[in-house]
C-alpha cells in the first residue's frame, strides 16, 4: 500500500513539474505580451518641443510572426498631430530597454525606453531619443537621468487608422 501511494505521489509531482516547465515561456515573450498589443500614453521628456505639458503620445506596440513594429501617435493640446511607425525589439538579455527604430526621426535612428517597471496600467522608465544618451548613462558618463523620466499608462483606445 505505501509502495503503491509512493508511486501515485511521485507520479502527480511528476506531471506537475512537467505542466510547469511546459507552461513557462520565455521572458522575452512574456514582456512581449504585456507591452503589445494595447496602448501607452504619456508625456515625454522631449526638449525641442517648447510647453511640454501641452503634448502627449501614445505607442502602440505589435508583434506578429517574430515581426515587431509599432507606431506614435504625437499629439499637442490634445489634437492629434502625427503618426510615427516605428520597428522595435529588446536592446539587451534582460528584456528591459525597448529600441525604437524611427528611420531618422529627431536626426537619429534609434530612440530606447529603459523599463524600470511595468504593469497592466503603467510603464515606468526612461525614454532616450537617442539610445547613444542610454549608453553614455550606462557607462557613468551622463548624469541627468532624471530629466528622461516617464510613466505610460494603458488606455483603452484604438490606433488611428489615417
Amino acid at each position: 500500500m505505501k509502495s503503491l501511494r509512493r508511486k501515485i505521489i511521485t507520479l502527480l509531482l511528476s506531471a506537475l513539474a512537467i505542466s510547469g516547465f511546459t507552461s513557462c515561456q520565455d521572458e522575452e515573450e512574456m514582456e512581449g505580451r504585456i507591452i503589445t498589443g494595447v496602448c501607452w500614453e504619456g508625456v515625454l521628456p522631449i526638449k525641442e518641443y517648447y510647453g511640454q505639458e501641452n503634448y502627449f503620445s501614445r505607442f502602440f506596440f505589435y508583434e506578429e510572426n517574430s515581426y515587431k513594429y509599432g507606431f506614435e501617435e504625437f499629439y499637442y493640446k490634445g489634437v492629434y498631430q502625427q503618426t510615427y511607425e516605428f520597428g522595435w525589439y529588446w536592446l539587451d538579455d534582460a528584456y528591459s530597454v525597448i529600441a525604437l527604430n524611427y528611420g531618422g526621426r529627431w536626426q537619429n535612428d534609434i530612440s530606447c525606453i529603459d523599463l524600470r517597471e511595468v504593469t497592466n496600467n503603467y510603464m515606468y522608465g526612461y525614454f532616450y531619443m537617442d539610445v547613444a544618451d542610454y549608453w553614455a548613462y550606462k557607462d557613468g558618463s551622463y548624469d541627468h537621468r532624471s530629466d528622461h523620466y516617464i510613466e505610460l499608462k494603458h488606455v483603452n483606445v484604438n490606433r488611428r487608422q489615417d
